[in-house]
């Protein structure tokens, strides 16, 4: 079963919705220029520590995994190596992820008006310039999504290959932010239920799971837990708790939203 092609416009058109997405997220660039998330310190400190010969550690002598986006966190320390300021780095990174995101919609000839959605949203807008890792998580998503649906609808081999890259495009996304690990699971049932060929779903599998599951052996080597330590200290409030700071969340945010 094939999925549903989605809607598409006239070239003219596309350019016309991807150049207006383009300046109205180029307006809220600007808007957003001095904005840095505190908490992205955090994660600046690990990889400060891990260029230094210190290791990914908070303090000398003790192994806690205090971020929950590893991959995020290696990117950095990648570009750290080349001695750029970590602060720069995080803002040209969040601004490297928002233009492969216009460029996959572009590339995958998606419906346009969702991207200008999508680029005049603030907090996309904000996360790119925060120093935070949403920006990378969403196109990772998107990315993952994609291959899917070419998984689908492409021809055997073609979607043998779209399937492998899926599931490491969704595995990238779960070593961004720990909700990731959802998907993977996601994207197989949706594949099985759509009946695609068996190897392609094992392709997903194996390319999806090899990656998280060699993070999770570091993990319990090197820090000693099988979960980061954000996760449990967000684990541990109660629910009723957790539930009202996302209401709170939600109301903050609505006048973003809305419009």
């Amino acid at each position: 079963m094939a999925a549903e092609a989605p809607p598409t416009d006239p070239r003219w058109q596309r350019v016309a919705w991807f150049a207006a997405a383009a300046v109205l997220a180029l307006w809220g660039l600007v808007q957003a220029r001095d904005f840095f998330h505190d908490d992205a310190f955090i994660t600046l400190r690990y990889v400060a520590r891990w260029l230094a010969g210190r290791g990914p550690t908070w303090n000398d002598g003790e192994h806690v995994e205090g971020y929950s986006h590893p991959l995020w966190m290696l990117q950095l320390s990648a570009l750290g190596v080349t001695g750029a300021s970590l602060v720069d780095a995080a803002r040209a990174l969040g601004v490297v992820y928002l233009v492969a995101l216009f460029v996959l919609w572009w590339r995958s000839g998606a419906w346009s008006v969702p991207l200008l959605l999508a680029a005049t949203t603030p907090g996309l807008l904000l996360w790119t310039r925060g120093g935070l890792e949403g920006v990378s998580f969403t196109f990772w998503l998107c990315l993952g999504a994609w291959l899917v649906t070419r998984a689908l609808e492409a021809p055997s081999r073609d979607a043998r290959r779209a399937g492998a890259l899926a599931g490491a495009a969704l595995a990238a996304a779960a070593l961004t932010r720990p909700e990731g690990a959802l998907l993977g699971p996601l994207a197989l049932l949706w594949l099985v239920l759509a009946r695609a060929p068996r190897r392609t779903c094992l392709l997903l599998l194996l390319t999806f799971a090899l990656p998280l599951l060699l993070w999770e052996a570091f993990r319990i080597i090197y820090y000693d837990d099988w979960l980061p330590n954000v996760a449990r200290v967000k684990l541990g409030a109660p629910l009723a708790v957790q539930l009202g700071a996302a209401l709170r969340y939600l109301r903050f945010n609505l006048r973003a939203w809305l419009p």
